[in-house]
């Protein structure tokens, strides 16, 4: 196995000679079982001191990659205030809202004393209640 300490004088032929061992299926295997064989250090020609030499970097970078982590997609609000109202409790309270709503209105419009009229103010208190739940959630 060609010598990879940092300091070596010959990076060149290191380079042009190097054959990796493992491959990236071999790493995400590893990774995966978090079963780390103890001869890692070498299948990986690297030192466990002081890291890679620096020539051996980008080929590395060739082979396996960067080292960053994937992008993850980011949710709107929207979509995180959706899938927090997929709760049967939710959706239960805002069938009761809406005809807890309904019916107030049809009462106030039978009822003739205008300080009376206010019969639609639970519907409303129970939506408040699941926005705010909603909200609280996402």
């Amino acid at each position: 196995m060609p010598s990879i300490h940092p300091m070596d004088s010959s990076p060149e032929p290191l380079i042009r000679t190097m054959e990796f061992t493992l491959s990236p299926t071999d790493l995400s295997d590893y990774m995966t079982a978090k079963k780390i064989p103890e001869n890692l250090v070498q299948q990986l020609q690297t030192n466990e001191q002081t890291g890679l030499a620096t020539p051996i970097a980008p080929e590395r970078t060739l082979k396996y990659g960067e080292n960053r982590l994937p992008a993850t997609a980011v949710k709107s609000i929207i979509q995180l205030m959706f899938e927090a109202y997929h709760d049967k409790t939710l959706i239960g309270l805002t069938i009761a809202a809406l005809i807890s709503l309904a019916v107030g209105i049809w009462e106030d419009t039978q009822e003739s004393d205008p300080t009376q009229k206010i019969h639609w103010v639970e519907g409303v208190a129970i939506i408040v209640a699941v926005i705010i739940v909603i909200t609280v959630r996402t």
